[in-house]
């Protein structure tokens, strides 16, 4: 995941999956998950030690295109809207990734990623 300054205005976060299986231990083709999204914030603090405070955020959702060719989706990209950048601000950028595999009866499990470097 990343976050950025684009044109010098505005701040944008966006998150890419990227996975590889190494052996498919299953030939079917049945559904891997009930669902597989993934939530890309764009946030800002006042100081550099400050807590964050979200200002753009996109949920993506990756169900079908992981069900549909699981081994081969990858590369996908959830990007927050970009947000006027405040030069002032630090900014930063997190990503929450849910995923519920299929049968498993675990339910969804959330994997939180701290995000990028802090940008001043």
């Amino acid at each position: 995941m990343c976050g950025g300054v684009v044109n010098g205005i505005e701040f944008q976060a966006r998150a890419t999956v990227h996975w590889q299986i190494l052996v498919d231990q299953v030939v079917d083709k049945s559904e891997r998950f009930a669902s597989f999204k993934v939530t890309t914030r764009a946030e800002k603090r006042t100081t550099a030690t400050s807590t964050d405070t979200v200002v753009a955020s996109k949920t993506c959702d990756f169900t079908e295109q992981f069900n549909k060719d699981w081994a081969n989706a990858t590369g996908l990209t959830c990007q927050a809207p970009a947000t006027r950048f405040d030069p002032a601000a630090w900014w930063s950028s997190d990503t929450a990734v849910t995923y519920d595999i299929e049968d498993d009866s675990k339910g969804p499990t959330t994997w939180q990623l701290t995000g990028s470097s802090l940008v001043h």
